[in-house]
């Protein structure tokens, strides 16, 4: 149960860019699709690798988890994707961004919690932010589709969770 908690958590952030590298090589959209596609393979990958024992502190487990999506943030963000997809991949780099900040917070805020208590304390501390920024992802994610979609190329980034 514990480590379902965290996993639905960090999903729910980032129900799956754009950084302009000064001699990165422009990318074809089925490369950066594909590109993209093994990130988030990977990032949900490791998210069921996370350690969450029995009488952990959920401050840890948390901010395991913020480690891990902050590595899948630099990675997209990492991406130089096609003129197509750029605004899309930028509003899904911004959204994010602003989840893993907010795991963060969380992880500071859960400091000696257990992860009994880890979805209390949240509600109180953050109220609905998780469930804003996890819709906020989805969007972002869902236009990237759409607009990979509309430009020929089918992507399944999972992001309706």
């Amino acid at each position: 149960m514990r480590r379902f908690l965290i996993l639905v958590l960090a999903a729910a952030l980032t129900a799956g860019c754009g950084n302009q590298t000064p001699g990165a090589v422009d990318t074809t959209l089925s490369d950066y699709v594909s590109a993209l596609t093994r990130a988030t393979n990977e990032y949900r990958e490791s998210l069921t690798q996370l350690p969450a024992p029995d009488g952990a502190d959920a401050g840890d487990v948390v901010g395991g988890a913020a480690v891990t999506m902050w590595s899948y943030v630099a990675v997209v963000t990492s991406l130089r994707p096609p003129d197509e997809v750029d605004q899309a991949h930028r509003a899904y780099v911004a959204a994010l961004e602003g989840s893993a900040t907010y795991m963060n917070d969380a992880a500071a805020a859960l400091e000696g919690v257990t992860l009994e208590e880890m979805p209390d304390v949240l509600e109180s501390r953050f109220g609905s932010t998780a469930a804003e920024l996890g819709r906020e992802v989805t969007a972002a994610c869902v236009e990237l589709e759409r607009v990979a979609a509309l430009a020929g190329i089918g992507i399944q980034l999972g992001c309706d969770g």
